[in-house]
């Protein structure tokens, strides 16, 4: 209780009380999500705290899951094409796969370095298909976003401030690379858009829309 009105009070002075009560609702939007398909998205984890190597786990922040709501409402607004494939940079558990498995990509893909996070993703996806019917086929993967091979079927991206800039600027070599090999029109959607500038300033897409939906800002670029 103290914890929860601890929080209350620091978001208050940083957001207002407007902004506040939105992510309050949020987060009971996503109690009830994980209660309801039995899976498990909303606990926090620190990723460097879990025993794994990786080149680049200094660079990443902790998991923390995006908001459903916001998210769905944000994918309705938007035309994006459903012919190729879906795939969440930093995937964590997987909150977010199963929510694009409902708006109809022929694929959706997960990237995450940890093993462990990755293992829990699968299992919330078995948890979730077992009660809600999956419209796209989705595939976890095991790698670095930083080295990632980037197919020619990849078309919309999305993220969730999941590095710093040594990884961004690694990634957004590899969408540079992938676009001169298979050139077609990309888009990244970037949730809560703090290296918003290192993106702007990579030449690799031309248009940029913000959204701020129930207290959760979005930038959304398409070359």
């Amino acid at each position: 209780m103290l914890n929860t009105l601890s929080w209350a009070s620091r978001s208050v002075k940083r957001r207002g009380l407007l902004q506040t009560l939105k992510v309050a609702v949020s987060v009971i939007i996503d109690l009830v999500f994980d209660l309801r398909h039995g899976t498990d998205t909303m606990r926090w984890v620190e990723v460097k705290a879990l025993g794994f190597e990786s080149e680049h786990k200094t660079n990443a922040v902790r998991y923390t899951v995006t908001k459903s709501k916001p998210l769905q409402r944000l994918m309705r607004k938007l035309n994006l094409p459903k012919d190729g494939a879906f795939v969440d940079l930093g995937s964590g558990k997987g909150r977010v796969l199963l929510l694009a498995a409902r708006f109809g990509f022929e694929r959706v893909v997960g990237v995450e370095f940890c093993p462990e996070l990755c293992n829990i993703a699968r299992d919330n996806i078995k948890a979730f298909a077992r009660k809600t019917r999956l419209a796209s086929y989705i595939d976890v993967v095991h790698s670095d976003v930083a080295s990632f091979f980037i197919e020619a079927e990849y078309n919309v991206f999305y993220m969730y401030n999941p590095f710093d800039k040594v990884v961004m600027a690694r990634l957004l070599a590899n969408l540079h690379a992938s676009v001169a090999r298979f050139p077609r029109k990309i888009w990244l959607i970037y949730n809560t858009p703090i290296h918003d500038q290192l993106i702007s300033q990579s030449g690799l897409y031309s248009e940029s829309r913000e959204y701020e939906i129930g207290g959760t800002k979005f930038n959304v670029y398409n070359n």
